[in-house]
């Protein structure tokens, strides 16, 4: 059986565990963007910018971020874990369809004759070491 192994990965604002723990209450925009590169979103709300960032951990998948800036200053960062749960039940719905679409459009396996009887002659080369030449019918 095949095993289909799907990665997905964030091209663009893709941050780590040490951008993150380099943020600091009243930053400025350029320094974030700096440090974190460019967001994959922004929004405005209530009054707020609001810049999303994706950090990828290996084996856990992508954890959506939201950096809320006020008056050009870093006031609070969060990690989205309702978004977080849809995206890895979605990941996880996709990755059953395309098991279950692999599973039915699969070959069948070729069927192999199974030999009746082996016969093996041992061959000492020496040393300790024997080799064996092995034939089946």
């Amino acid at each position: 059986m095949k095993i289909l192994i799907l990665l997905f990965l964030v091209s663009c604002a893709s941050i780590g565990t040490n951008e993150l723990n380099q943020l600091r209450p009243n930053m400025t925009i350029d320094e974030v963007t700096d440090l974190m590169g460019e967001p994959e979103q922004t929004q405005f709300k209530n009054g707020h910018l609001i810049y999303k960032y994706t950090m990828w951990e290996a084996w856990k998948g992508n954890f959506p971020y939201y950096l809320s800036f006020r008056m050009g200053k870093l006031k609070s960062w969060n990690m989205d874990a309702k978004e977080r749960a849809r995206n890895q039940e979605a990941l996880y719905q996709f990755g059953e369809s395309m098991r279950k679409h692999n599973e039915a459009n699969q070959a069948p396996e070729p069927q192999i004759e199974t030999p009746t009887q082996t016969n093996c002659t041992s061959i000492d080369l020496g040393g300790g070491v024997t080799s064996y030449e092995c034939e089946s019918y």
